[in-house]
């Protein structure tokens, strides 16, 4: 179809359209306007008033208060032990469930238990001087005291002689003697240095004679070992001439005049730090050697600062490329600036191998350095076995000259050169042997002359004092010593009397109370050790949950330190925040109802425990704290009909005894038809229940089945307990008033300043407004004091279905039969 068409026949319908809405809006006034006339026909000028009737009856009625909680645990605590240590054991994991007493940790108490050992061995020595000092002296007691009388009166007599010889002037015998004696003295040390330079004399001619008999031996030596073709040692380095260091390490190398065994230098390794396994630090190579006649590698060595062994080693090399060693030689420990010869033994090479090469390399043993070092090398040498060719075997021994024998009679060649040879040897050697003893006999002497010497010295100089003493008066501070002495010698004597006397007579009351005193300190120590003992063991304090762990096993804590948090979830309450103008009403014992946001099915009746007159001012709001405390499950079985009664329609709330969930999370009907079962008659209250019977009705009664328990507390019917820090919104009673005329709250109105109530006529067609005293309300419903009487009927304003029309007491107009609508 053309749109155009569309658009056209739209226009062709638009006055229709307008026309018929015309009508329609025409026929609905005219309408309107005749029921209206028809209406005012009947008289009608106001709509009619509707009531709601409520008989006046006596009940209980209570004053509420709303406020917000928090559940809190009354009974928790931060453990910590009483003394410093180490965690030994950790028994509890978060979460545990602990009763009182239970160990929760230990410490590491060695060191206390011998702290408590040693307390305790004080106490006994303390108590064991308290029973000397009462025990009666002994005879062994009393002999020692008198022999310490008698020396305190020898040396009392003894030091009074020294005076008086000191203070006599000497006797022409005395300085007589003196002289004589120094005479003497003198004489001893002229002759003691004649002897010193006698034996110095024979000191000279044994030296000269050994040097000669020393030379003569090893030119015989020499020429027998070359007679031989005994070769002793053999030369490997020198250290006289630079080595070639290897590129990697870091190494510098050089000569040092200023520290040197042999010749005139030592080579010098400065070292780095690190370490790599087997490599080589410093190297030389040189003409070929064969060392298979040689069984010992000597060297001398030094270090820097003293190391241990093992971090280095020597070697020596068959090959220029210093790669395999034919044997390496372990570098000793070694103290820092002491050369140290070292001599290992080298294994036995055939003819055929050549040594080229040694060096110094990083040993495979060790770990790395940890710092620099510098080691000094010095005459390397390999050693034959031989025993006779060798300087350092100068003079031969027993069993070198058997090895001389040895080797002449297995001589083949030479024989007569040989043993003439080795017959010189053998005299030479004790040409130089008699040398030798006679140069230490004759150090011997010289060192007894020199002795002599000075014993005659020391006796001269006494004996000169001595006599010059007897010329000079005796000096002021050796009188004074002197003096001192007898003062000294008294005291001892005077102390010694005294003990025996003590002795004698027994302690006095004030050693005997200081012993004692001693003894309490004794124990005193011991109770603080057995104390320091028990710190080392953490227990609870109460049963409960561990809530927090802060230690582990191995670490050190402190008396400070916070280990466990232990609460104690059967004595979680509610604390409240009570507004200041709701605080005039609260006193403890107040009873109130606890609705937690997480547990909204299941009130729990709590009680007023404590509330304080402190208040917390928070930016300018004053609000007071108070405790509650949740009812047993007894208690609120007990209260909870009376509550239910007192609570119906405060704040909106309605509580009845038998409703599901109310208080304990339980249907009370339910749990009373299960309690007559169980025991056979009626139980209206937990009071009346014997101990046992309590017990039969928590075991069978106490299941969802059998109490209307809710889906939320389990299978086994256990109420959900609030946790610590749970929110609920909690009502407090506040005033209670029972047996009193109640009225609803709507049905008070107010009339010139007057609380009226309206009544229904006798001829339930008219009303009466009645004048009435009010007492407390808790806004659904309210106390009448006055006015009204139990059973009349009071109209409450307002429409409902089941409100009925009444017409008004001011116009006298009656509800006519057959009319519509209500009386005016």
């Amino acid at each position: 179809m053309d749109p155009r068409e569309i658009i056209q026949e739209k226009r062709q319908r638009v006055p229709k359209l307008i026309i018929g809405l015309l009508l329609v809006t025409c026929i609905g006034l005219g309408a309107f306007f005749g029921f209206r006339e028809w209406y005012a026909d009947d008289g009608s000028t106001d709509s009619v008033p509707t009531f709601e009737q409520v008989t006046v009856e006596r009940s209980n009625i209570a004053t509420t208060l709303t406020t917000s909680g928090t559940a809190t645990a009354r009974e928790s605590a931060e453990l910590n032990f009483g003394s410093s240590g180490v965690v030994e054991t950790v028994e509890v994991e978060l979460g545990d469930q602990v009763d009182e007493g239970d160990v929760l940790a230990t410490l590491d108490n060695r060191d206390a238990q011998n702290g408590l050992i040693i307390a305790q061995n004080n106490l006994l020595e303390a108590e064991l001087r308290l029973s000397q000092l009462l025990e009666a002296p002994s005879e062994a007691v009393l002999s020692d005291a008198e022999k310490t009388i008698s020396s305190a009166m020898s040396q009392l007599a003894s030091a009074k002689l020294n005076h008086e010889t000191a203070l006599d002037p000497p006797t022409a015998v005395e300085i007589a003697a003196a002289d004589a004696t120094v005479a003497q003295r003198q004489s001893d040390v002229i002759t003691a240095n004649r002897d010193v330079v006698a034996a110095d004399r024979d000191v000279t001619t044994a030296n000269r004679e050994v040097q000669p008999a020393y030379a003569d031996l090893r030119i015989i030596q020499g020429s027998l070992c070359s007679l031989m073709q005994i070769q002793p040692e053999t030369l490997i380095d020198d250290a006289e001439t630079l080595w070639r260091e290897v590129e990697g390490p870091n190494v510098s190398l050089k000569l040092d005049p200023n520290a040197f065994v042999h010749g005139s230098n030592s080579l010098k390794i400065e070292l780095p730090r690190y370490k790599e396994l087997k490599a080589v630090i410093a190297k030389k190579t040189f003409s070929a050697l064969d060392l298979s006649e040689f069984d010992v590698i000597e060297f001398w060595v030094r270090s820097d600062t003293s190391i241990d062994g093992g971090y280095f080693d020597l070697a020596i090399y068959d090959s220029e490329s210093f790669i395999t060693p034919l044997e390496t030689f372990a570098i000793p420990a070694l103290k820092a600036g002491v050369w140290t010869l070292v001599s290992l033994p080298i294994s036995k090479l055939s003819s055929d191998i050549k040594v080229i090469g040694v060096g110094v390399r990083f040993s495979e043993v060790k770990v790395r350095m940890s710092s620099n070092r510098s080691l000094w090398l010095d005459e390397i040498i390999a050693i034959s076995p031989d025993p006779i060719c060798r300087s350092a075997s100068l003079p031969l021994s027993e069993e070198s000259l058997k090895f001389l024998t040895n080797k002449v009679d297995e001589s083949t060649s030479a024989i007569d050169a040989v043993t003439t040879r080795s017959k010189d040897f053998i005299k030479s050697n004790n040409s130089y042997v008699k040398a030798l003893d006679s140069s230490a006999k004759a150090l011997d002497s010289r060192a007894k002359a020199l002795d002599s010497l000075d014993v005659a010295a020391a006796n001269l100089a006494s004996a000169t004092a001595k006599r010059t003493s007897l010329d000079d008066p005796i000096p002021t501070s050796e009188a004074a010593q002197l003096e001192a002495a007898i003062v000294s010698a008294n005291a001892a004597l005077t102390s010694a009397l005294s003990k025996k006397d003590d002795l004698l007579s027994g302690p006095s009351e004030n050693e005997i109370k200081l012993q004692e005193l001693n003894i309490a300190k004794a124990k005193q120590s011991v109770n603080q050790a057995q104390e320091t003992l028990t710190d080392m063991v953490l227990l609870a304090p109460f049963s409960g949950q561990i809530g927090a762990v802060n230690v582990s096993e191995g670490v050190w804590v402190t008396a400070s330190t916070a280990a466990f948090s232990l609460v104690d979830l059967d004595s979680v309450g509610v604390d409240l925040t009570v507004s200041e103008s709701d605080f005039i009403g609260l006193t403890s014992g107040d009873l109130g109802m606890a609705t937690f946001d997480s547990i909204p099915d299941q009130p729990f009746i709590i009680k007023l425990a404590n509330i304080t007159s402190l208040p917390q001012i928070t930016q300018g709001v004053v609000t007071y704290p108070a405790q509650a405390e949740f009812l047993s499950m007894r208690e609120a079985a007990e209260i909870l009909p009376r509550l239910g009664s007192l609570m119906q329609g405060s704040s909106g709330s309605s509580v009845t005894g038998s409703g599901p969930g109310i208080g304990s999370g339980i249907d009370m009907q339910a749990l009373r038809r299960c309690a007559a079962e169980q025991v056979g008659r009626e139980v209206s209250s937990p009071s009346d229940l014997t101990p046992s019977e309590m017990n039969l009705v928590r075991e069978k009664c106490f299941s969802g089945s059998a109490t209307g328990g809710n889906s939320r507390t389990g299978s086994t019917g256990t109420r959900v307990k609030p946790a610590i820090g749970m929110n609920a919104s909690v009502t407090m009673l506040l005033e209670i008033k029972e047996n009193v005329l109640i009225v609803p709250a709507q049905a008070i109105q107010s009339d010139k300043g007057r609380e009226v109530v309206t009544l229904l006529g006798q001829d339930q067609m008219t009303t009466t407004s009645v004048p009435v005293s009010i007492g407390i309300t808790n806004g659904d419903r309210t106390e009448i004091i006055s006015g009204l009487e139990e059973g009349q009927v009071v109209l409450i304003p307002g429409a409902s279905d089941a409100s009925i029309p009444i017409s008004s007491p001011s116009n006298g107009s009656t509800n006519r039969p057959g009319q519509r609508g209500a009386p005016r």
